[in-house]
């Protein structure tokens, strides 16, 4: 597996909550990357081989099965995702090796399907499966694993290990088969897999990503720690011999950088969603410590990867949570620390990126109000003044280019409201009032959106922190008087 440099891609900007009410919102931003090539496993190594044999992978009925599944995977309604089942970093390595099970389930099947004397109700399976019907494969498969379940208790030995290879390999398939068609099934499926190989670290991250998804907060720390412990060891340290099946325990040694690198990748997401998901049922402190091992992790791939912006990406933001949890803590130098780091990898991506330089700016305009806040909380009301004018400098040019884009008014007018109500900055009250004003007249171009849904909201709270301010004469009569 060799390491793809892909293109910068911008991050998608999410309205959050500075559309529908003025308070703060930290932009969601993600960066796509190309999937990278999966590591061929002891479960589908011998599929990947016979499609160099009888079994092209050019072969149309395979090519039709795969269809099919996708066809199923389209038209499923598994619900809509929890906000637990929604991360904000993505593990690309994980697909495909979901993508090679099914293959090698569709591989499977057509081997049987092409052998001397074979039934028709084998036939009958593969053309359900083109026409998206998974069922027929799924009870195909679940009829295997229940033959070789049945000779691994009958024979022990080393008959006993074939026979839980196959059943484990079967389970696997079915897993990736049901994924994103019937997760209730893939969920049964992958909990076979690692009842039957309990280093299966893929089976368990995916069953967390599936609890996640059910708003399974415990359960889902349970299976992405259960992935972790496998990899600790083998992904920061000198790999070491892991008892299981080939499958799924990282092997030993010699497997290069890039098996090293995937390893890593999957420990960091690990680590991370069990953050979010302690932060998610108010558990800080324990989020606060995942989410310092994801960065531990993440600055390791970054030092291996220095010009990847997927690795600059995955940085920037786990540092984001922990410095929303330091600060949360009252440790305000540590967490500037740490959004001073997620800036500075921002402004880098920015620099890159110029074609997607809005959203860049979005994600920097979110840092220096951060900042702004540490830095206002530490005494150092000067420098806070100037990164809240940072921040709506950027927030304007923006608006300027969308006004109709309730994220970056939502962050500016909020940006406005604290630049203009922040006692303790050295401006002027007309300094402070212009500004008001102003974020009232940006307020008043919207004609749609959440923004505009909640107009009259965000205009109170404008006008309030107007109308506290000194009458301007009252300002004047100040400045008169011997000091």
């Amino acid at each position: 597996m060799e390491p793809v440099a892909e293109p910068t891609a911008a991050p998608s900007a999410a309205v959050g909550n500075a559309a529908s009410a003025p308070t703060s919102s930290r932009p969601a931003v993600a960066l796509p990357v190309k999937p990278a090539p999966s590591r061929a496993t002891g479960a589908s190594a011998g599929r990947q081989a016979a499609t160099d044999g009888p079994i092209r992978a050019d072969d149309p009925q395979l090519l039709a099965g795969l269809a099919g599944i996708e066809l199923g995977r389209n038209s499923a309604d598994n619900g809509p995702a929890s906000a637990g089942g929604v991360s904000a970093l993505e593990l690309d390595e994980i697909k495909p090796v979901w993508d090679g099970e099914r293959r090698a389930a569709v591989i499977d099947l057509l081997d049987q399907l092409r052998q001397p004397g074979a039934s028709a109700a084998v036939g009958q399976v593969l053309a359900a499966l083109q026409r998206g019907d998974i069922k027929p494969t799924l009870g195909w498969l679940a009829d295997r694993e229940t033959a070789a379940l049945a000779r691994m208790r009958r024979d022990p030995g080393t008959t006993d290990q074939v026979a839980r290879s196959a059943a484990t390999s079967l389970a696997r398939q079915q897993g990736a088969m049901a994924l994103g068609i019937d997760n209730q099934a893939a969920l049964a499926a992958f909990r076979r897999v690692v009842e039957l190989d309990s280093v299966d670290f893929w089976s368990h991250i995916t069953i967390g990503d599936l609890l996640a998804q059910a708003n399974d907060a415990p359960g889902s720390i349970t299976a992405y720690l259960a992935a972790a412990t496998i990899l600790r060891p083998t992904a920061l340290a000198e790999p070491a011999p892991v008892q299981g099946t080939a499958a799924a325990a990282p092997p030993a040694s010699g497997t290069g950088l890039a098996q090293r690198l995937a390893w890593q990748h999957a420990l960091l997401l690990c680590e991370f969603r069990m953050g979010e998901l302690h932060a998610s049922v108010g558990q800080r402190d324990e989020a606060l410590l995942a989410f310092q091992r994801s960065l531990v992790v993440a600055e390791a791939l970054l030092t291996a990867e220095p010009a990847r912006p997927q690795r600059q990406f995955e940085v920037a933001t786990v540092s984001d949570r922990v410095a929303d949890l330091l600060a949360a803590q009252n440790l305000s130098e540590e967490a500037l620390a740490a959004h001073r780091r997620s800036m500075a990898l921002a402004e880098t991506l920015a620099a890159n990126d110029p074609e997607n330089e809005p959203h860049w700016q979005f994600y920097l305009t979110d840092k220096l109000e951060h900042i702004a806040d540490l830095q206002l909380t530490l005494g150092h009301p000067d420098l806070a003044l100037e990164n809240y004018r940072r921040g709506v400098d950027l927030g304007e040019k923006l608006v300027t280019l969308d006004v109709t884009n309730d994220a970056w008014l939502g962050s500016t007018l909020n940006l406005i409201l604290k630049l203009g109500g922040t006692e303790g900055l050295a401006q002027t009250g007309e300094e402070r009032r212009q500004l008001l004003l102003h974020g009232l007249e940006l307020l008043g171009r919207v004609r749609s959106g959440e923004i505009w849904d909640n107009s009259d909201e965000w205009g109170d709270r404008l006008r309030e922190v107007l109308n506290a301010l000194p009458h301007p004469s009252d300002e004047a009569e100040q400045q008169d008087q011997p000091q």
